[in-house]
Order: structure tokens, then C-alpha cells, then sequence
């Protein structure tokens, strides 16, 4: 396999100069951050759901999630620490409770109360304290945990938050919202970057792909009806109209570009 042929390659090679785990799609973002940060090597606090937490071994991946969490705060050039009086940025993880992740499409929507509770209080109690919270949503691949998500917006969490992410796989989700919370702490547009994660990983992933795929539309057809429905959920998430547009690729619906207008 290409991997084992890289990692006999960077034998003898010391782990500050070269790390392997399992993620793509958000390696690019992980590295721009990693540039902007210049070298200041920020702390970061990690907080997991109650349950099995970082031992749990996510869908499509190899490694236990504390794991592949680690090597995504070297790859970063930051370091986690114990300390929460130490921390930049509070790294919030939602995995499920007896280690097991699913997939967003088969949810039931129910959620575990216990873990939703935990989560919050660790979110509110970081917020109250003045340290930015990126939340890592890994209960689910390719898609937002649902119930969780209902809860937040019910407490009026969401847009507090610097950053989300609930996408394709775990170190996908973790990089993501690393890299962002690393970025966007506690700024302006931070709301943008949440908003279009909430409605791509949350509205689209895990609800609106679900109801258009037995459809069967195509081309234009696809398009505005993935467009109407996203419109609808983003004008009740954010409290009024929201101007986006939709990109459709080669008529499938894995995956969709969505740009929220300014």
C-alpha cells in the first residue's frame, strides 16, 4: 500500500519533521493555519463526551480518535495541555458513547441526554471563562450529529462557538474545526464560516441529502430544489433570509459547494 511504502520512506525521520494519520480533505486548511500561527505554538484544551472518548475508533479510520486528535495538533504546531488556565482554544469532541460511530444518514434523531447535557455545561463553563470553543462533532460520519445540534441551538450555542465541524470522516471533522477555531477565534467572521458549516455538515449532510436522494432529480431540477430546502433551513437557523447559492457536481449528491453570500 502507498502509506506503507511512505512510512518505510520517513524511517529514522524525527516526529517533528514528519507525521502520518488518517484524514485528506482537511490537511490543506490544517497547513495555511499552521502558516498563519508563524510558529507561536498555541495550547490546546481537549474535552471528549462522556463514554469511551479517545479510544473510540471512528468509521473509515485506523487509529483511536485521541490518536488521530494528537497528530492533528502537531501537524498544527500546537500542543495540548492539562491545564484549561493555559488553553487558546477549548477543542470540544462529540463521540459516542460506547465508541461506535454511525453514519449521519441512519439516525435517529434521539440523541443520548446525558452526553448532550455534559457537552453543553463543558461549552458554557469554557465560554464563561473566556476561551474560544471549536467543536468537533465525530458521533456520525458524513454528517452532523442531529439531536446535538437541536439541543445547541436550543440553548443558543451555535454562534458562540468559533468554530464546527461535522464532516465525512473523524480527522476530516477534527482538522476542520481546529484549524478554524485557530484561525477565527472570536471574530466576525467566524459567524460566516459557522453558518456555512452548519448548513452544509448539519442541514445538507444530514437531513436535506436524506430527502432529495429517492427523488431522482437531476441538473437545474437538483439544484433548486437542494437550494429551496437549504434556504428554508438556513432563514430558520439564522433568524431571517439568508442569500446563498448551490453548486452541483456531475448530478451527485455526496457532496455540494455551498457559498453563503455576504
Amino acid at each position: 500500500a502507498v502509506d506503507a511504502v511512505v512510512i518505510e520512506a520517513a524511517r529514522g525521520i524525527p516526529p517533528d519533521k514528519f507525521i502520518s494519520f488518517p484524514g485528506t480533505d482537511e490537511v490543506g486548511l490544517v497547513l495555511v493555519a499552521r502558516a498563519a500561527l508563524e510558529g507561536e505554538e498555541k495550547n490546546i484544551y481537549v474535552s471528549y463526551a462522556p463514554g469511551a472518548g479517545p479510544a473510540t475508533i471512528a468509521g473509515y479510520e485506523d487509529v483511536p480518535i485521541g490518536e488521530n486528535l494528537s497528530a492533528h495538533i502537531k501537524a498544527l504546531g500546537c500542543q495540548e495541555v492539562k491545564d484549561l488556565g493555559a488553553a487558546d482554544l477549548a477543542l470540544v469532541v462529540n463521540t459516542p458513547r460506547n465508541g461506535i460511530t454511525g453514519e449521519a444518514a441512519y439516525q435517529d434523531g434521539k440523541g443520548d441526554p446525558e452526553s448532550m447535557a455534559a457537552l453543553t455545561t463543558e461549552i458554557e463553563m469554557f465560554l464563561n471563562k473566556g476561551i474560544p470553543v471549536a467543536l468537533a462533532d465525530v458521533a456520525y460520519s458524513n454528517g452532523a450529529d442531529d439531536a446535538l445540534m437541536e439541543f445547541l441551538k436550543e440553548k443558543g450555542l451555535l454562534f458562540k462557538l468559533s468554530s464546527y465541524a461535522g464532516m465525512n470522516t473523524a480527522g476530516n471533522t477534527i482538522g476542520y474545526a481546529l484549524a478554524q477555531g485557530l484561525l477565527l477565534p472570536g471574530k466576525e467572521g467566524a459567524k460566516k464560516v459557522l453558518l456555512t458549516r452548519y448548513l452544509d455538515d448539519w442541514g445538507y449532510q444530514a437531513k436535506i441529502r436524506q430527502a432529495v436522494r429517492p427523488l431522482n432529480l437531476r441538473g437545474e431540477n437538483l439544484q433548486g430544489k437542494i437550494t429551496t430546502e437549504l434556504a428554508d433551513f438556513a432563514r430558520k437557523l439564522n433568524g431571517g433570509p439568508v442569500s446563498l447559492s448551490v453548486d452541483i457536481f456531475w448530478d451527485q449528491i455526496f457532496n455540494i459547494g455551498i457559498k453563503v453570500e455576504p
